[in-house]
């Protein structure tokens, strides 16, 4: 239970903070104000939850799992290669709905795997499931 516990803290802490690093990319070459301010507004959502996991982690003793350096730097590379492509307010909701979508099925996944866990990390994963189907929901509106 403990094991599970923490795993699945630290998979919702470096969930989130992949979720900011993947919004943080994207957001520069957004030009809609309304779909930056989305943009915004759900990058503070997914750093207070990561800070919230984080906080659960170590009030337990543990230390916060931090996404590896190369794997940030890679996220950023692809969405800029991919975002050249075609550098518009709708391909970068659309890339950031496809990303939201593969989060949400990985920690349905992680919920499922860490079944064992203290209701605190399961509450969290399941806050970020619902805040990924929000965020989701918010890009469809712009990916067109």
């Amino acid at each position: 239970m403990k094991k599970d516990t923490q795993r699945l803290l630290q998979k919702c802490g470096a969930g989130a903070r992949m979720g900011v690093t993947g919004i943080a990319a994207v957001m520069r070459y957004v030009t809609d104000p309304q779909l930056l301010f989305l943009l915004s507004e759900y990058k503070e959502k997914h750093l207070r939850l990561a800070k919230r996991a984080d906080g659960a982690l170590l009030a337990r003793g543990e230390k916060p799992k931090k996404p590896p350096l190369m794997l940030k730097k890679t996220a950023r590379a692809v969405t800029a290669v991919r975002i050249a492509v075609r550098p518009t307010n709708q391909r970068a909701a659309e890339m950031m709905l496809k990303s939201s979508e593969s989060a949400t099925e990985k920690l349905a996944e992680t919920l499922s795997r860490f079944a064992r866990a203290e209701e605190e990390a399961k509450e969290c994963a399941k806050e970020l499931i619902l805040l990924q189907s929000g965020f989701a929901a918010a890009m469809r509106k712009f990916a067109g």
